[in-house]
C-alpha cells in the first residue's frame, strides 16, 4: 500500500503561508505536517500531490512521487491532518476495503485500490475536495486537521511536547555539543544537543517549563537565553543575548 499526502480545495483557508509550499510543508511543533504523517508509515512508499504549480519545486525537493502514484492500493491522506500515533488506531490498515475517514471538518483520509483508484486518478491533476471521496463507506474518527492558520499556533504546545518525544527517542548522537564552561543548563535531561554543536559561555538553556532540543551544527553565542519548550534547527545561530 502507498501513501499519498493531498491537497484539497481548503488550502486557501491558510493563506499566505501556503504561496509557496504545499499546505502539508506547514510546520507545527518541531516538524512539519508531512514529515509527521511520513514518519507513521515508515515501510510505505510516499507520494505527494500538489497545486500545479508547486510540481516542478517538489519534483527537485523530495524523492517521492508526484502527482502521482505507483501502486494499485493507495491511502490517500488529507495533508492537513495533523497525524499522532492516535490516527493508527482510527485507520485499519488490515481493511483493505474502499473506505473514506472523516472527522466533523471533512475527509481525513481514504482508501482507494482496484477500479475505484483507477477512476479517482485522473483528479490528480486537480486540487480534491471531499466529493470525490462519495460513494465510499464512511467511517466517522476523531483526528484533528489543520483548518485556518491560528490552529497551527492553537495545536503547536502539545505538538512540541509529541514531536520532542519522538525525536528523542531516536536520535543517536545524544549531547555531542561542545559546551564552553559558564554554561547553565536547567533540567539537563530535557535537553538534547546534537553534534557539531557550540554553546558558548554565559549561555541559559532552560528546560523547566517543556524541553529544548537543539539540532546538528548550531551556533549559540555568548549570554543568549532559551526557555522550553523549543526546538532550534539544523544550522542555526542565535545571537548573543538572544532571548527565545
Amino acid at each position: 500500500m502507498q501513501i499519498c499526502i493531498y491537497e484539497d480545495i481548503h488550502y486557501e483557508n491558510l493563506e499566505p503561508l501556503i504561496f509557496i509550499r504545499p499546505v502539508y510543508d506547514l510546520v507545527c511543533g518541531m516538524t512539519s505536517l508531512r514529515e509527521k504523517i511520513v514518519r507513521l508509515f515508515p515501510n510505505n512508499k510516499i507520494a505527494l500531490h500538489c497545486r500545479k504549480y508547486l510540481e516542478p519545486y517538489l519534483k527537485v525537493l523530495y524523492k517521492f512521487d508526484i502527482n502521482t502514484v505507483s501502486d494499485n492500493d493507495v491511502l490517500f491522506i488529507n495533508g492537513r491532518t495533523l497525524a499522532t500515533d492516535e490516527l493508527l488506531k482510527f485507520i485499519d490498515l488490515k481493511n483493505k476495503d474502499c473506505v473514506v475517514y472523516k472527522n466533523k471538518e471533512g475527509v481525513v483520509a481514504a482508501r482507494l485500490n482496484g477500479e475505484m483508484l483507477e477512476k479517482f486518478l485522473p483528479k490528480l491533476n486537480d486540487l480534491i475536495s471531499d466529493q470525490d471521496f462519495n460513494n465510499l463507506k464512511i467511517f466517522e474518527i476523531e483526528a484533528k486537521t489543520i483548518n485556518y492558520n491560528w490552529d497551527l499556533i492553537h495545536y503547536h504546545s502539545e505538538m512540541m511536547l509529541y514531536d520532542y518525544s519522538y525525536l528523542a527517542a531516536n536520535v543517536n548522537e545524544k549531547n555531542q555539543a561542545k559546551v564552553y564552561d559558564g554554561v547553565h543548563i536547567v533540567e539537563k535531561d530535557n535537553v538534547i544537543l546534537k553534534s557539531g554543536t557550540i554553546v558558548k559561555p554565559g549561555v541559559v538553556l532552560d528546560a523547566s517549563k517543556g524541553p529544548i532540543f537543539i539540532e546538528n551544527n548550531v551556533n549559540i553565542f555568548p549570554n543568549a537565553v532559551i526557555e522550553g519548550p523549543a526546538y532550534i534547527g539544523e544550522g542555526s545561530q542565535i545571537k548573543a543575548q538572544a532571548y527565545i
